[in-house]
């Protein structure tokens, strides 16, 4: 049986193909691909392990973050990576980037960590 961390990442099943694979989400995005069949396997990051600059937390209102359950996580040349439960709101990825004048992309985070992280920032 192997541990749920190891020096080489955590223990992962792709919903794809069932396959049991040892790896590292990529940050921000915390993606990785199944080493069986290729697929993609979206990973909900860890909020409370990432050092997030105050700059980029202070690109949004404490009101938008609130209201939207979001949490900005990093910025990368024209984009910034944004926490959110629920990632495949378009409407609201496109209102940010209209608003911010950047690309936004959504990365999945816990509901729970994101309004943690409000809470650790703003009080």
């Amino acid at each position: 049986m192997i541990a749920s961390r190891t020096p080489e990442g955590f223990d992962y099943c792709c919903p794809i193909c069932a396959t049991e694979f040892i790896g590292l989400p990529s940050e921000p995005m915390g993606e990785l691909v199944c080493p069986a069949c290729g697929s993609l396997v979206v990973v909900a990051i860890d909020l409370a392990s990432l050092h997030i600059s105050q700059t980029t937390i202070d690109l949004f209102p404490e009101s938008i973050l609130r209201e939207h359950g979001i949490f900005p996580v990093s910025i990368s040349r024209d984009t910034i990576y944004v926490a959110a439960s629920n990632v495949k709101d378009s409407e609201l990825v496109e209102r940010l980037s209209f608003i911010l004048n950047c690309r936004v992309f959504f990365v999945l985070a816990r509901e729970d960590d994101i309004q943690t992280a409000i809470r650790r920032h703003f009080g």
